[in-house]
């Protein structure tokens, strides 16, 4: 499928959050024609798995004054949800504090119009989705699954994670009828009312599952369990005291930050603080400390692969692929990706 005209054409493998906004963001700041072509299967842009489902017990879970597409408009999810009526058709999601805690789905919305609105105030933008999956890469073209190629001249793959799969040790289950192994599927855990339900992970996605189960009326007991047996703590809300300073901080690997944000917790609890203070703390810099962590894999990693740096496979040389959405505190830190865990049984 080649351009039909002679403007560049970037092309973005995904069109969930991460590929929506990149698309978002390209419409905003192209001052000349360009044109854009989203490959995702799914019928709407932006939603991805993470704003898709219809469940109205899932929820973000963060303050929607928290989730921005645009660094210098923090609250403008929250203004969207206030301005189309959502806090007065959803008062359980607003908190006498004023936070509002919305459906995922509503972010998939906001993400829709503020790509719709911006295309539309852009004639000279060109943006396309095209509904397939893209598969390889042939002389400069994105190869989709139906066989149409699409000219590149630049690539961004924003595919996010990849679908719940079950772990190796329970594979031999697939395909019995009992077992679940992406949560995210419509009516996954439509089980009998009485079933004793099993729930591999004890994380947010199992928060869902169960919330969608009690929703429906279950009565049968649910189990979960995950390696260390521990559940999300609910979170105060705020204000918060962000003091720590990451950046201060020894360390430039995951492990590191890991250690050194478990020591903080620590030492704010002893100091009368909490843990809320330190994981703000750790949210308002999410993007010098990826910057950071990023620097040192690629410190790392570049000594080993100097050798092999021509292309990635089945890239020719000239063409520019980039892998898109890492986090960072103007995006919807947590959200931006799914949350689902293994399975649930």
């Amino acid at each position: 499928m080649p351009s039909d005209d002679r403007r560049p054409q970037i092309v973005i493998v995904g069109g969930g959050f991460c590929g929506a906004a990149l698309a978002l963001h390209l419409v905003r700041i192209a001052e000349r024609p360009l044109a854009i072509t989203v490959i995702e299967p799914a019928a709407e842009l932006g939603r991805g798995i993470a704003y898709a489902g219809s469940d109205p017990v899932h929820r973000i879970n963060i303050p929607a004054a928290r989730m921005a597409v645009f660094r210098d408009a923090p609250d403008d999810f929250h203004r969207f949800a206030e301005r189309i009526g959502a806090f007065a058709s959803d008062p359980e999601g607003l908190q006498p504090n004023g936070d509002f805690y919305a459906r995922r789905r509503l972010f998939g919305d906001y993400v829709g119009a503020l790509l719709a609105e911006a295309v539309a105030a852009r004639p000279h933008i060109r943006l396309a989705h095209v509904q397939a999956q893209a598969v390889g890469w042939r002389d400069g073209k994105a190869l989709l699954d139906d066989g149409r190629l699409i000219d590149a001249d630049a690539l961004a793959i924003a595919t996010g994670n990849p679908r719940p799969a079950l772990p190796a040790a329970i594979a031999a289950l697939a395909g019995d009828s009992r077992v679940v192994a992406d949560p995210w599927v419509e009516n996954a855990t439509a089980f009998g009312r009485d079933a004793r339900v099993l729930v591999l992970g004890t994380g947010l996605t199992m928060a869902d599952a169960v919330a969608t189960l009690i929703t429906r009326g279950h009565r049968g007991a649910i189990t979960a369990i995950s390696r260390h047996g521990l559940r999300q703590r609910r979170k105060r809300p705020g204000p918060y005291r962000p003091e720590v300073d990451f950046a201060a901080l020894p360390g430039d690997t995951a492990l590191a930050l890991l250690r050194s944000a478990r020591q903080a917790v620590r030492e704010a609890e002893t100091a009368g603080g909490s843990w809320e203070d330190v994981i703000e703390a750790l949210r308002l810099q999410g993007r010098a400390i990826w910057q950071r962590l990023r620097r040192s894999t690629t410190s790392s990693s570049s000594r080993s692969t100097e050798d092999n740096s021509s292309s990635a496979p089945g890239m020719s040389r000239g063409s520019t692929a980039r892998r898109m959405c890492s986090p960072s505190p103007g995006a919807p830190e947590g959200e931006g990706r799914p949350r689902p865990k293994r399975s649930i049984t």
